[in-house]
């Protein structure tokens, strides 16, 4: 909310300065591109570290706050080490996607820091396909407002 409410102060501010309304959203455009080729870049390095990541199986362990201390995350049991998934945890879904002892399949990364489950790969599949709707609606607007 407070994002917005800033947005909209600074937006009010460009106008009463006098500044072209074609020139804030050109600005407003650059920003929208700016984050969306952040996130393509987040979701790229992700899928490069699932992709080459080794699959093992492991067991989950329990579900804590992550090492960086951001979100909760699933642990896992592989080889006798607890290692976090590199994403967050599912909260809806906790009962249904996380059952205490099971062995699963999840994918190690090399430095053995972070584990991907099936809920990071469905993740990163999503974030791409987002990216590439939210991508052609910014393009498709970019070029009506040229």
């Amino acid at each position: 909310m407070g994002f917005v409410l800033s947005l909209l102060l600074i937006i009010v501010s460009l106008l009463v300065l006098g500044a072209d309304v074609h020139m804030i959203l050109t600005i407003m455009l650059g920003l929208l591109g700016l984050l969306i080729l952040l996130t393509f870049l987040f979701f790229t390095f992700s899928a490069i570290s699932l992709l080459a990541s080794k699959k093992t199986t492991a067991v989950f362990s329990r579900i804590e706050k992550s090492p960086m201390g951001k979100f909760e995350c699933a642990y896992y049991l592989v080889d006798g080490s607890e290692i976090p998934n590199a994403f967050p945890a599912e909260v809806a879904f906790h009962d249904a996607l996380y059952h205490e002892n099971e062995e699963i399949t999840v994918h190690l990364t090399h430095s053995k820091k972070y584990v991907y489950d099936k809920n990071a790969f469905i993740t990163i599949l999503a974030g791409f396909l987002i990216f590439v709707i939210i991508m052609a609606v910014t393009v498709i607007v970019a070029i009506a407002l040229i």
